[in-house]
């Protein structure tokens, strides 16, 4: 979770929610989906009738694409019934630089019907786009959705992996530096 004065947002992977590896500008995949959060009676429409409920932002490498993020706004209600997992300011967030050591803390297994344990991963920034960065290892999976952190703040979400689902090479990352201007605002 994100939060900025009077604003917090839920961020994760849209694939979390979709099952889709890629997802387009399209709303239609959303409708019936919604966030539903382990052990708390939280449950948020991401649609409603033709309202998007939700932030995302176009993949500036593929058009017609968004990228694998999203931002849920929440009300004070909401935030508070999740806020135990943790949260950072958005004045955290800031750029990367490739050789950097990066940190993901997250809960592996929250979305794989087991009970979530905390999980850590740590690595160095390989490479970088516009948008993305790649860290030389490969993730731990369950870690989709959580913050990547540097010594300088917060700088990414853990969305997948290079490589093949049997041999991950090198886990990749939204740059949230790059979103921050289109999400929190």
């Amino acid at each position: 979770m994100l939060s900025s004065d009077n604003k917090k947002w839920l961020v994760t992977c849209i694939h979390i929610v979709t099952g889709k590896v890629e997802n387009t500008t399209d709303v239609r995949q959303f409708e019936f989906a919604s966030i539903n959060a382990l052990g708390t009676e939280l449950n948020i429409p991401l649609v409603v009738g033709r309202d998007q409920k939700f932030i995302a932002v176009s993949d500036p490498g593929k058009s017609g694409k968004i990228l694998d993020i999203m931002a849920i706004p929440l009300s004070d209600s909401q935030y508070s019934k999740i806020s135990a997992f943790g949260s950072y300011d958005v004045d955290m967030i800031c750029d990367i630089e490739i050789g950097e050591e990066v940190y993901a803390n997250g809960f592996a297994g929250i979305n794989l019907l087991q009970e979530p344990k905390a999980s850590s991963f740590f690595g160095k920034i390989s490479k970088a786009n516009t948008a993305r960065f790649v860290i030389d290892a490969p993730s731990i999976k369950g870690l989709s959705g959580s913050a990547v952190t540097s010594k300088n703040g917060l700088v990414g979400l853990m969305y997948g992996d290079e490589g093949s689902d049997e041999a991950p090479i090198a886990a990749t990352c939204v740059r949230l530096n790059v979103v921050k201007p289109a999400i929190f605002q």
